[in-house]
């Protein structure tokens, strides 16, 4: 058996999927929980550290983590215009946001 499925537990926008193409009414899980109502708000967050366990919150920021949520920095998601024959209407595609500049050892570089 092949397994075609890739992403982390339906985190995609349905735009970059090609399941609902294949399977009537599919939906990928995050959007499916925000439709349903069942998220406090249409969010999520990784936590991952190197040689350690990571976390998933869903709906919420995971204030065990985040000690000052007004230290978080929230970012607008890019915009993708359609391309070939797509007839998704979101204009999301990726969870891409824009960047000027980074940081690195040596100091500061810009795109």
């Amino acid at each position: 058996m092949v397994d075609e499925t890739s992403g982390i537990l339906g985190l995609g926008f349905p735009r970059l999927s090609s399941i609902p193409s294949s399977v009537t009414n599919a939906t990928p899980f995050l959007i499916k929980l925000v439709q349903q109502g069942l998220l406090e708000y249409p969010v999520f967050g990784l936590s991952l550290t190197r040689n350690s366990t990571g976390t998933l919150s869903l709906g919420a920021v995971d204030s065990s983590l985040v000690k000052n949520a007004s230290l978080i920095s929230w970012n607008q998601v890019v915009d993708f215009a359609p391309f070939g024959a797509e007839s998704n209407s979101s204009s999301y595609l990726q969870w891409a946001i824009p960047i000027s500049a980074v940081a690195v050892r040596e100091g500061l570089h810009t795109v």
